[in-house]
C-alpha cells in the first residue's frame, strides 16, 4: 500500500525505534497525506458493494476531490462502512 512512500515510512519506523516519536508522526502523516486518494477510493469501492446510500458515496467522492486531507477526514467520518471498522472503532475517527 505505501508504495512510492516506501521511504517516508521507513524513516518513520527508523524514528520510532529511535523514540522520536513526534518525528515518527510527522513522516507516518506524509505517507497517510499522500495516499489519500488511494484510500478514498478503496472506502468507496466497499461502500458500493454493500449498498450504501447514495449520499454516503457522494460524500466519499466530495472527500476524494478535497485538497485538505484533514477536510477529506471530517467529510468521510459518517462514511466509513462498519466492515472497514476496526474493532469497532472508526479508523479514521
Amino acid at each position: 500500500m505505501i508504495g512510492g512512500e516506501r521511504d517516508y515510512f521507513l524513516k518513520g519506523r527508523r524514528a520510532e525505534n529511535q523514540g522520536l516519536g513526534i518525528a515518527a508522526f510527522a513522516y507516518y502523516r506524509r505517507v497517510v497525506e499522500n495516499q489519500k486518494t488511494r484510500i478514498i477510493d478503496e472506502i468507496i469501492r466497499v461502500a458500493q458493494k454493500i449498498g450504501a446510500p447514495k449520499e454516503v458515496t457522494d460524500d466519499l467522492n466530495a472527500a476524494r476531490s478535497e485538497t485538505q486531507f484533514s477536510r477529506a477526514v471530517e467529510v468521510i467520518k459518517h462514511g466509513v462502512p462498519e466492515s472497514l471498522l476496526i474493532g469497532g472503532h472508526n479508523p479514521v475517527d
